[in-house]
């Protein structure tokens, strides 16, 4: 579901990039993966990060919170990206 919104969202900015979307009911995600958006109005960056769900059934929780923060620590410490807010976006059943 989350890879639906990425793709909305960079359509909608006019980012030719897409995500691999899943057929909406099972998890597809099994690695971090970012997409840059550049915001030409303000001359910023908005990154998508679509990462495993804590409800997967091949990862343990413990080992998706290790991959985000192992992205994290790459993308955000070398100053690559640079940091302002993070938002999480789960589904709810």
């Amino acid at each position: 579901m989350f890879l639906q919104f990425i793709n909305n969202v960079l359509k909608h900015l006019d980012v030719h990039e897409r995500a691999e979307a899943d057929d909406g009911f099972t998890g597809c995600t099994s690695r971090v993966k970012h997409y840059v958006v550049p915001l030409k109005q303000c001359g910023r960056r908005l990154v998508l990060v679509d990462t495993p769900g804590f409800d997967n059934e091949q990862l343990a929780s413990g080992e998706v919170v290790r991959r985000i923060a192992t992205w994290l620590e790459k993308a955000y410490v070398p100053s690559y990206l640079g940091l302002s807010f993070v938002f999480l976006i789960h589904g709810w059943t």
